[in-house]
């Protein structure tokens, strides 16, 4: 399992330098929109780093390499989902390098620091992202599959932006604000603990469909 997260790695190295420039764009553009920076930042040095490996295994044929060898399956699939931590951890990294660098020039805009409840959010943001696009990945391959990400990232990432700064002001169904508006109603009367286990098996839930989702769709791919 290691020797696959480090394949990865291997892979992106020439590439590592750029998320932080990515960040550092993404601070400026959002930086007038309350977690809106280390939403972006994080977020999508993840997408970026996950697409990045994948394509790079396309064309290094890395797969066909892979399957030849005496390597299960799962353990391929585990890899790939696992290899999001470390880019999540390398988003907000690149999100702090980014702000130490605007407080020390004294860059005129204001970055929000880092909280529990937005480095939560920006997770299960990241968790739904790949439990979306990994199935179609091994169920479709890199090159049809990466079609489908890009409009699904374009649009949640946009969609999210737009709920953040607008909030049901952008909505302009009523039966989708009146349902809005009973779900919000019944957040406040929960506890911040009770949310976040909700929030945790949901999360849980999504990531293990996924997975085996995923596994069952590379089980049955040829090669």
């Amino acid at each position: 399992m290691y020797k696959l997260l480090l394949k990865d790695f291997l892979l992106l190295k020439k590439v590592l330098w750029f998320p932080f420039i990515y960040a550092f764009g993404m601070s400026v553009a959002f930086s007038d929109t309350y977690a809106g920076a280390l939403s972006a930042s994080t977020i999508g040095v993840s997408y970026m780093l996950m697409i990045q490996a994948c394509a790079r295994d396309e064309k290094n044929k890395s797969e066909l390499m892979l399957n030849s060898l005496p390597i299960r399956r799962r353990d391929i699939v585990l890899a790939k989902y696992l290899s999001i931590i470390p880019y999540a951890i390398i988003g907000i990294l690149a999100y702090l390098l980014t702000q130490g660098i605007i407080y020390v020039t004294g860059f005129p805009i204001t970055l929000s620091n880092l909280s529990f409840e937005v480095v939560f959010g920006v997770h299960i943001a990241i968790i739904g992202m790949i439990s979306i696009y990994f199935p179609i990945y091994f169920k479709l391959g890199y090159l049809r599959s990466n079609i489908v990400a890009t409009i699904l990232f374009l649009g949640g990432f946009f969609l999210t932006i737009a709920l953040i700064r607008n909030g049901l002001r952008g909505i302009y169904s009523p039966y989708t604000q009146n349902a809005l508006n009973r779900v919000g109603n019944w957040v406040q009367t929960q506890t911040d603990w009770q949310i976040i286990s909700y929030l945790i098996v949901l999360m849980l839930i999504t990531l293990a469909t996924s997975f085996f989702l995923s596994l069952r769709f590379y089980a049955k791919r040829e090669f």
